[in-house]
């Protein structure tokens, strides 16, 4: 997700790639500075994405159902789509 925000950022023009964020609080100012022209609620979405996949998959290991997994995979695909990034299934 974060190397899809870079992408995006990068496209806009307005950053290098020495500027990019790093950090997940920098990404979320990042997308309302430059990305919210795409779609309103990307802010609200990373944010969601990073506290599931990060946070509670990954981090705190939460995230074990397959179900959920899945369904976690369908809303990053999304995000993808939202920020313009071209992707396979």
């Amino acid at each position: 997700i974060l190397k899809a925000l870079d992408y995006a950022l990068l496209d806009t023009g307005k950053i290098t790639k020495k500027d990019l964020p790093e950090s997940s609080d920098q990404y979320g100012e990042y997308i309302n500075k430059y990305l919210l022209h795409k779609d309103e609620k990307l802010g609200k979405r990373f944010k969601m994405l990073y506290n599931t996949i990060y946070l509670a998959g990954y981090h705190w290991r939460l995230r074990k159902n397959k179900d959920y997994i899945n369904l976690d995979f369908e809303n990053v695909k999304e995000f993808f789509q939202k920020l313009g990034v071209k992707i396979e299934d």
